[in-house]
């Protein structure tokens, strides 16, 4: 599932003023698999998870939670 949470300046501040999270995955999770863990974890509302593939061959998760 999620490995840990992915701090940068950059996610920081989407923290702060977006309310999104951002998580290294496991490459093979889903959405919807990242959704409810994160939700479960967190104990709040998921409503958008965007998800990409770095070059170094990491799924990076961005989740929009309330």
């Amino acid at each position: 599932m999620l490995k840990h949470a992915y701090v940068t300046e950059k996610a920081t501040a989407q923290l702060d003023r977006e309310n999104k999270l951002t998580f290294i995955a496991d490459v093979e999770d889903t959405k919807d698999d990242i959704k409810k863990a994160v939700e479960e974890i967190y104990d709040v509302t998921v409503v958008d998870v965007k998800t990409l593939v770095t070059p170094k061959g990491q799924k990076k998760a961005t989740i929009y939670a309330f």
